[in-house]
């Protein structure tokens, strides 16, 4: 069976990496709202209401395209043992 063997220092590496791109995501998810919405404040957007269904659109259609890219690039698993994922993930 094919191991990951990650020693201390890669795994605090990883783990500072995805500190950090969480905390990004916190900050730029909110910015692009705002910009989107076409708010002048980005410390306290006062979004129009009429414009709230537009950003809830556009959050909405990231979901199908993630579904997209499960489907076209994603890898079926069902009714194989994890020997034979190990031997089709395996470097020729």
């Amino acid at each position: 069976m094919l191991l990951l063997k990650v020693t201390p220092q890669k795994a605090a590496k990883m783990m500072i990496l995805l500190t950090v791109m969480g905390f990004l995501g916190r900050l730029i998810e909110p910015l692009g709202l705002v910009l989107i919405d076409g708010s002048n404040s980005h410390l306290k957007p006062d979004v129009p209401q009429p414009e709230i269904p537009t950003a809830f659109l556009f959050l909405g259609c990231w979901f199908p395209m993630a579904g997209l890219v499960y489907y076209f690039f994603g890898m079926e698993t069902k009714g194989k043992s994890i020997a034979e994922i190990d031997r089709e993930l395996a470097p020729a």
